[in-house]
C-alpha cells in the first residue's frame, strides 16, 4: 500500500508536469466531457481534483461555478512551489466554500488519496506511481520497484480476464429478470381490491388513479423542477436527468407510493432501463452487506450493469429491522458515488426515513376538495354532494386508501371522521364494508350468503386479527403456508374457505400466502389483536395482568400507527377507567422485570426488556395523565439504544441520566429539575414547556433540540454541542448572562463555571448574586482563588513565551488588566467578596 504523502506527492509532481495553464474553463470543460474517449491526463486530473470537492461538500456545489473556482485555486496551490499542501488546501477552500482549519484541510487530503485510489481512476493511479519509481533517491524505490512488478501482473491479468469475457459474454437478457417491474404493471391494470369480483363497475387502478399534487423539499437546480410541474412531469424530468442522483417520495400510509410506482411500471414499460424492486422481499440477512449488493445479488447483475439505470425502490418503512436504516441508506449514498448515471426512486412513510438526506425530497400531498370529488364520482359514479363538510377532514379522507374504503363501506364521508373512526367503521361486526356482501347479486356472488350469519363475520375479524399479529411476532408483512390455519365458514350447509371469500382481497392471494394488501390495514389488526388481549386480561390479578402486557408488548417496538388506533380503542372502551391497573402492573414489572411474569426463559432478553418498557411508556401516555418514574425506570432509560421514546408529561425529577440515549425523544411538559443529564444524547429532543430548575446539561449534544416555552432556571450549560437548538429571544437573553453561546457551543471562564456550578449547588437564582459574598463558604473561597492563580499563571506563560506574530497584542491586553487582578485578588484574600469584586472579576476573566 502506497503512503497517503507519497500518492499526493506523486500527485503533485506530474500535475506540474502536465499542467502547463490551470484555468476555470478548462476544470469546466473536462467536468463536462467525461464521456469522451481518449483523454488526456490533464483532463483526468481536472476530473479527480472536481470529485474529491464534491465529495469533501457532499455535492453541495455539484455543477455550480464556485466549484471550478475553488479547483482552478487549489490546482494553482498545490503548483505554487513556495506553499505546502495544508496551505494549498485551505486557500482553495478558504476563500470560496467555508473556512477549514488544518485539521479539516488534512481531511481533504485524505479524501483526494481516496479519490485517486479508486478503480475508476486506475490510470490516473499508475501515472503516479511510475513517477514515485523513477524518484531513485527514495528509499522505498526497491519496494516500489516490486510493487510495479505486481502492477503489471494484475494488468496482464485483467488484459486476460476481458478476453475470457468476450468469450463468455452474458447477455443483457439474461439480467434484471427479478424486476418487479412486470407485477407492477399487473397490478396497474388490475381491479381494485373491492372491485375485484364486482361485474356492475370494474374499476381498475388505472381508472381510479388521481396523481397527487407534492410538495419540494429539496432538489438539485440543473434537473429544472419547477413548481408548475405536475409530479408526472417531475419523475420524467428526474429520470432522463443525465447524472447519478437520489429522489425520494414521501408520503402517509395509503398516499398512493405503490401506485405511483405501478404507474411508473406502466408509463415505462418499454424502457429497459426502468427497473423496479420492492423493500419488503428481502431478509435482514440479504441487507447485511449493504444495500447495493442486495440489489446487484436479486437482479443477478453485476454492479457496473447499474450504470445508466433508473432503480425504483418502493416502500423503504417496510424493511423488517427498522434500527439499521440509517447505517443502510449513508453505505448506499457512499456506493452510488461510483456510478455516472445511475438514477434512484425510493418511496416511503416520511417518519422512517430524513428526507432531506436525499438530493431530491418530494413529500406527496393529501387530496385537495377538488381531487375528493372527482375520486369519488370515478368509484360510484355520483356526484359528491355536501362537499363543504369535507373540507376540515381532508387530513383523513384526503388519503386515498382511507377515502377508497369509506366510499365502498357507505361510511358518511361528510362526517368529520378521524382515520381510527373510518377504520372502525369499515371493519365493524355489523355495517361498514360487510355489508356488501348481505345480498346476493348485487355486490359480490360468490360467498355472499355466508356474510349474513354474524358468527361468520365474527370469525373473519378473529382470523384478520391473529394473522395480524403473527405477522408483528414474525416481523413480516407476510406468511407462507403453513405459518397460519386456514378457517372453515359454514352456512346453511355450504362451506367455504376464509381464502375462497372475497374479502380475502384485503389481505391475499392465494392459499400459499397471506400479505395485506395495504400496511395500515395490517397495522389497524394488529391494535385490534392488543386491545383484545389487554381488555380480556384486565380483570385479572396484577401479575396476570404483567404477564399479558410482557407477552404482547416483548416483540417489537410498536410502530406509531399502531399506537394511535389503539388510542381510539381504549378512550372509547372500558379501558379508559382502568388506567390504575395498567399503571399498578407496570410499577411491578419495573420491580421485578418487564418479561418476569411471562415465566418464559427467552433469548434477547434485554432487547426483549426494553421493548416492553417503552411500549408501556406509549401505551400508558394514551390515558393523558402525568406519569412517573422511579429509580429503577432510570436504569432502563440509562440503556436505551432506542430513538424517539415517548418521555412527555413525566415527573424525572432528580434522576441521573448522564451519558442516555435520547436522540429525538419527545420530553414536551416534563419535569426534569435537579435531573443530571451530562454528556446525554439529546441530538432532535423536544422540550416545550419542559421543566428544568438546577439541571445539569453539560457536555451535552443538544444539536436540533427544540426548548420551545421550556423554564430555564439554574440550569448548567457548559461545553454542550449546539447547532440549529431552538431558544426562544427571552431564554437567550437569560442565559446570555452566564455563558457565552456560540455557533457549535456553549462556552463559558473557569471563573463563570465555578460560580455557575456554586449558584446550583446552593439553588442561588440570577437574581441573587448579591448574596454570593454570604453564601460562599471559605472553602470556596479558596478554591476560587486557585483558579484565579492558575487563570494568572497562564496569562504569564502565553506573555513569556507568545509567537512575535501575537505578543504585542497579548501585551497589551495583559498589561491593562494585570495591576487590576492583582487588586481583586488582594479583596478576595481579605475576604471582601462584594457584588463589585465580582462584576470586575468577571470583566477581567472574560477579557
Amino acid at each position: 500500500m502506497i503512503p497517503e504523502g507519497a500518492i499526493i506527492s506523486g500527485f503533485i509532481s506530474k500535475m506540474i508536469n502536465d499542467l502547463v495553464d490551470v484555468t476555470k474553463d478548462k476544470i469546466k470543460k473536462a467536468d463536462s466531457d467525461r464521456k469522451a474517449e481518449n483523454q488526456s491526463f490533464e483532463t483526468r486530473i481536472y476530473q479527480v481534483i472536481i470529485d474529491a470537492i464534491n465529495e469533501f461538500t457532499y455535492g453541495k456545489y455539484a455543477n455550480q461555478d464556485i466549484l471550478y473556482d475553488v479547483a482552478e485555486n487549489m490546482l494553482n496551490g498545490f503548483k505554487n512551489s513556495e506553499k505546502d499542501n495544508i496551505v494549498a488546501v485551505k486557500f482553495g477552500l478558504e476563500n470560496f466554500i467555508l473556512n477549514v482549519d488544518d485539521t479539516g484541510c488534512e481531511k481533504f487530503i485524505r479524501v483526494l488519496c481516496h479519490e485517486i485510489s479508486k478503480e475508476n481512476n486506475f490510470d490516473v493511479y499508475k501515472e503516479i506511481l511510475l513517477i514515485l519509481l523513477n524518484q531513485k533517491n527514495d528509499c522505498n524505490y526497491d519496494k516500489l520497484r516490486q510493487i510495479r512488478k505486481k502492477l503489471d501482473e494484475v494488468i496482464l491479468k485483467l488484459d486476460n480476464q476481458t478476453t475470457f469475457n468476450k468469450k463468455i459474454r452474458v447477455t443483457e437478457d439474461a439480467k434484471f429478470l427479478n424486476s418487479k417491474k412486470q407485477k407492477y404493471i399487473e397490478n396497474w391494470n388490475s381491479r381494485l381490491f373491492l372491485h375485484m369480483n364486482n361485474d356492475e363497475n370494474s374499476i381498475t387502478l388505472a381508472d381510479a388513479f388521481i396523481m397527487p399534487d407534492y410538495k419540494i423539499y429539496n432538489s438539485i437546480e440543473r434537473i429544472g423542477f419547477s413548481e408548475d410541474d405536475t409530479l408526472d412531469k417531475a419523475i420524467d424530468r428526474f429520470i432522463n436527468y443525465d447524472k447519478t442522483s437520489t429522489l425520494i417520495i414521501t408520503g402517509a400510509p395509503g398516499m398512493g407510493k405503490t401506485s405511483i410506482t405501478s404507474w411508473i411500471a406502466n408509463e415505462y414499460k418499454d424502457n429497459d432501463d426502468i427497473i423496479v424492486l420492492r423493500f419488503r422481499d428481502w431478509e435482514i440477512e440479504e441487507l447485511e452487506n449493504g444495500l447495493l449488493k442486495a440489489i446487484c445479488n436479486t437482479l443477478e447483475c453485476k454492479k457496473n450493469d447499474l450504470e445508466t439505470k433508473s432503480l425504483i425502490l418502493d416502500g423503504f418503512d417496510e424493511i423488517k429491522e427498522l434500527e439499521i436504516i440509517d447505517n443502510l441508506f449513508n453505505a448506499f449514498v457512499n456506493d452510488m458515488k461510483d456510478f455516472e448515471n445511475f438514477k434512484c426512486i425510493i418511496t416511503s412513510r416520511p417518519a422512517y426515513i430524513n428526507g432531506f438526506a436525499f438530493q431530491n425530497y418530494f413529500k406527496l400531498l393529501e387530496f385537495d376538495i377538488d381531487k375528493v370529488e372527482i375520486f369519488y364520482k370515478k368509484i360510484t359514479g355520483n356526484g359528491l354532494d355536501k362537499k363543504e363538510n369535507i373540507e376540515s377532514d381532508l387530513e383523513v379522507l384526503g388519503i386515498p386508501v382511507i377515502l377508497y374504503m369509506a366510499i365502498m363501506s357507505k361510511v358518511d364521508i361528510s362526517e368529520n371522521l378521524s382515520k381510527p373512526e373510518i377504520y372502525n367503521s369499515v371493519f365493524s361486526e355489523r355495517g361498514g364494508i360487510f355489508d356488501k356482501f348481505y345480498n346476493e347479486g348485487i355486490a359480490y356472488d360468490s360467498g355472499s350468503q355466508i356474510m349474513r350469519n354474524h358468527e361468520n363475520i365474527k370469525k373473519h375479524l378473529r382470523f384478520l386479527r391473529e394473522v395480524a399479529f403473527e405477522m408483528h411476532k414474525s416481523d413480516s408483512l407476510l406468511l407462507q403456508k403453513g405459518e397460519f390455519q386456514i378457517p372453515k365458514l359454514e352456512f346453511q350447509g355450504k362451506y367455504i374457505s376464509i381464502l375462497e371469500f372475497p374479502i380475502k382481497h384485503l389481505f391475499g392471494k392465494s392459499e400459499l400466502e397471506i400479505e395485506f394488501v395495504h400496511k395500515s390495514i395490517y397495522e389497524y389488526f394488529v391494535s385490534e389483536c392488543i386491545f383484545e388481549l389487554i381488555n380480556k386480561t384486565i380483570d385479572s390479578t396484577k401479575e396476570e395482568l404483567a404477564a399479558a402486557l410482557g407477552e404482547l408488548l416483548c416483540i417489537k417496538m410498536l410502530y406509531p400507527e399502531v399506537i394511535e388506533f389503539l388510542a381510539y380503542k381504549i378512550r372509547h372502551s372500558k379501558l379508559l377507567h382502568e388506567y390504575d391497573s395498567i399503571s399498578e402492573s407496570f410499577q411491578l414489572m419495573l420491580q421485578n422485570g418487564m418479561i418476569f411474569y411471562t415465566g418464559k426463559c427467552v433469548s434477547n432478553t434485554i432487547v426483549k426488556e426494553m421493548n416492553v418498557f417503552l411500549n408501556m411508556l406509549e401505551i400508558l401516555h394514551l390515558w393523558g395523565k402525568r406519569i412517573k418514574l422511579d429509580k429503577v425506570g432510570c436504569n432502563y432509560l440509562k440503556i436505551n439504544k432506542s430513538k424517539g421514546i415517548n418521555l412527555s408529561n413525566m415527573d424525572l425529577i432528580d434522576f441521573d441520566l448522564s451519558n442516555s440515549y435520547l436522540v429525538n425523544a419527545n420530553l414536551s411538559g416534563t419535569n426534569l429539575s435537579e435531573t443530571t443529564l451530562r454528556n446525554a444524547n439529546l441530538e432532535r429532543v423536544k422540550l416545550d414547556g419542559a421543566i428544568l430548575k438546577g439541571t445539569d446539561l453539560r457536555g451535552t449534544i443538544l444539536i436540533k433540540a427544540d426548548f420551545s416555552n421550556a423554564i430555564l432556571e439554574s440550569v448548567m450549560l457548559e461545553d454542550a454541542k449546539l447547532y440549529k437548538t431552538n431558544f426562544s429571544e427571552n431564554q437567550i437573553r437569560y442565559l446570555a448572562n452566564d455563558y457565552d453561546m456560540q455557533e457549535d457551543r456553549v462556552a463559558t471562564t473557569e471563573y463563570k463555571k465555578f460560580m455557575n456550578i456554586k449558584k446550583n449547588h446552593h439553588n442561588v437564582s440570577n437574581s441573587q448574586d448579591s448574596d454570593m459574598s454570604e453564601i460562599l463558604c471559605q472553602r470556596e473561597i479558596d478554591e476560587l482563588l486557585e483558579r484565579l492563580n492558575f487563570t494568572m499563571q497562564c496569562a504569564d506563560y502565553l506573555v513569556a513565551n507568545s509567537y512575535s506574530f501575537y505578543e504585542k497584542n497579548i501585551n497589551r491586553c495583559w498589561n491593562k488588566y494585570k495591576d487590576k487582578v492583582n487588586s481583586i485578588k488582594k479583596d478576595i484574600e481579605n475576604k471582601e467578596m462584594i457584588r463589585t469584586n465580582i462584576d470586575e472579576l468577571l470583566d477581567v476573566l472574560n477579557n
